[in-house]
């Protein structure tokens, strides 16, 4: 994906060219990829710019994205999660946000704690996809 493709849109807003992750959508082949300001920019298998997610948490890094098996992803940002599903309704909105954010909650031998200061940096999914298994800046 070229920034000039994006850059050429008169109708769209992107705060930032810093890519932070991608993945690719599993049931159309599209291609997520987000920025460190929040944006989340799809394109299709070739990299041609098709829209920008507006229902995003703006001037929050994405850190990392991963598929899920019936086409939607699992966003991770600070210390929180949101789930997007491939929308077919309307070609300028390709993902809708399911439900609100989830706050990651750690938990060690020792305490639990929770807090902006937990960054993830990777994430990955259990076979059945209802768990989740994370990598932080703390551990």
């Amino acid at each position: 994906m070229q920034w000039s493709q994006l850059s050429n849109q008169r109708d769209i807003h992107i705060e930032s060219t810093n890519f932070t992750c991608h993945a690719w959508n599993k049931s159309n082949m599209d291609i997520l990829v987000c920025t460190d300001s929040g944006d989340m920019i799809v394109c299709d298998n070739s990299g041609e710019f098709k829209a920008v997610c507006l229902d995003t948490y703006r001037g929050h890094p994405i850190e990392c994205v991963t598929a899920l098996e019936d086409g939607g992803f699992l966003i991770a940002f600070e210390n929180s999660f949101l789930v997007y599903r491939t929308s077919t309704n309307d070609p300028r909105a390709p993902l809708k946000k399911i439900g609100e954010r989830t706050t990651l909650i750690m938990a060690t031998n020792e305490t639990n704690f929770t807090g902006s200061s937990i960054m993830i940096r990777s994430m990955a999914l259990n076979l059945e996809e209802d768990t989740v298994y994370v990598a932080t800046n703390q551990g």
